[in-house]
């Protein structure tokens, strides 16, 4: 039986879009799927195999930070070098795109796969050292080399990101990315074919409105309870903006807002303080409440039992502008009403759904 090698950059747990793949493949009962990922996070690697076992696929780790070993030592120290070479010396490594990344390299040429499928930045790098040598397809999910601010940028290899996606969207079999703005835009930036658009639509993401664990804060029937989550609750997200607007509404209810995802305890406290100042100058009743990172069945059943999800990209960095999101389309999977922000990823995907999304003006 031949093999496909799927390698991703993140847990598979975390990587919808490599799920979907690994599923439709699974289903032919064709090919033998191998999954090569990082093992970072002891819960995610739970969920890792649980999905594994559920959909008959392989998984090989090409590194293990879970553990103390000489190995992840190495790891650890090549991504630091990586990207401490990318600030100081603007020289683009690999090291500098993940924990791992040439032994996933060596374990696909070992593999010597039929077709290799590559996701995140890891994957698009295999799947690059790889043309010629077999079938190559990459995902581009973002804009790799635009997708993030000019000062997170310092750190990364973005001669050798722009390197990957002109080589790979030009010569690889097949490329898919997230959006028809951002398939146009690799389209015009290296002058290739567009990438196939492949939405983060998932039809099977809610299986009706399952009761969530008593841990989960229990929402209040008197308010509007809004939610907004991501992998990393954090700054550059337009929530600061959204504590001011929130003051600045008059409603016949109060706003409780939800923000779940991993949050440093700095950011909780500064962004805590922003949201009571607003209160206090508006005299309003609104709450503001933080929850620890769900895993995605988690996140599936408790979803639906909020009024609105908010889709807060901004218009920078570029990739945001144009993408659209897994968090848009899994709000409106969970049966909510949608704000979002104006990019023109978000509203191309208003047009797919105008009856869920209220498109913001500021």
């Amino acid at each position: 039986m031949e093999t496909i090698l799927i390698t991703i950059g993140s847990h598979l747990s975390q990587s919808p879009r490599a799920q979907r793949v690994a599923a439709l493949l699974s289903e032919l009962r064709t090919y033998n799927v191998i999954i090569a990922y990082p093992k970072l996070n002891q819960t995610f690697c739970r969920l890792d195999s649980e999905i594994a076992n559920s959909l008959n696929l392989e998984l090989v780790p090409f590194c293990d930070l879970t553990r103390n070993t000489a190995s992840s030592i190495v790891d650890r120290l090549h991504f630091k070098l990586g990207r401490s070479v990318a600030r100081w010396l603007r020289w683009s490594t690999s090291w500098a795109l993940g924990y791992g990344v040439n032994r996933a390299l060596k374990i696909a040429k070992r593999i010597k796969p039929l077709l290799h499928y590559g996701f995140n930045e890891v994957g698009a790098y295999v799947s690059y050292k790889l043309l010629g040598s077999c079938l190559v397809a990459a995902d581009f999910e973002d804009f790799y080399s635009k997708d993030l601010l000019l000062r997170a940028n310092a750190e990364r290899p973005l001669r050798l990101l722009v390197k990957i996606e002109s080589k790979v969207c030009k010569n690889a079999g097949l490329a898919t990315t997230a959006s028809n703005e951002l398939s146009a835009a690799f389209k015009v930036d290296y002058l290739c074919t567009a990438p196939t658009v492949v939405y983060n639509m998932f039809s099977d993401d809610v299986k009706g409105l399952q009761p969530y664990s008593l841990h989960l804060p229990q929402l209040s029937s008197n308010a509007i309870n809004a939610v907004w989550f991501s992998k990393t609750v954090g700054a550059g997200r337009g929530l600061e903006n959204l504590s001011i607007a929130l003051s600045r509404i008059r409603l016949s209810r109060p706003v409780h807002l939800y923000l779940i995802g991993s949050c440093s305890d700095d950011y909780e406290k500064e962004l805590r303080s922003c949201f009571e100042q607003e209160n206090q100058y508006s005299r309003s009743a609104n709450k503001l409440n933080f929850v620890p990172f769900l895993s995605p069945d988690e996140l599936s059943r408790y979803l639906p039992h909020f009024d609105v999800g908010l889709a807060l990209e901004q218009s920078t960095p570029v990739s945001r502008n144009l993408t659209v999101t897994y968090k848009f389309f899994q709000y409106i999977s969970a049966g909510l009403a949608v704000i979002a922000s104006p990019t023109l990823g978000q509203i191309e995907g208003a047009a797919l759904c105008p009856d869920s999304v209220l498109l913001t003006h500021g």
